[in-house]
């Protein structure tokens, strides 16, 4: 529904204009980001980031080419996905 038309329904009381909360609006931001990327990609980032934090927090620096390889196409298709979003009003 676009949000003229949920505006219009405000308008008439037929609907009730609430603010968002918090809880609310980060569980609609997790659920967008799962669904940006398939599973796949997910289990990418994930290795990354947890590689990064034993380099960061342990000081195990283990470069992984083909880890680093697919991060890099990971993250061109986020670009890629990223770009082609509405902007919000």
């Amino acid at each position: 529904m676009s949000e003229t038309a949920l505006a219009s329904l405000a308008g008439i009381d037929q609907l009730k204009v609430e603010p968002p909360t918090r809880i609310e609006f980060e569980g609609l931001l997790r659920s967008g980001q799962r669904r940006l990327l398939p599973n796949e990609q997910w289990r990418v980032l994930d290795q990354a980031h947890r590689k990064r934090n034993l380099a960061e927090y342990e000081g195990d620096l283990d470069v992984d080419e083909t880890l680093l390889a697919a991060l890099i196409r990971v993250a061109r298709e986020v670009e890629k996905r990223v770009a082609m979003l509405t902007p919000l009003n």
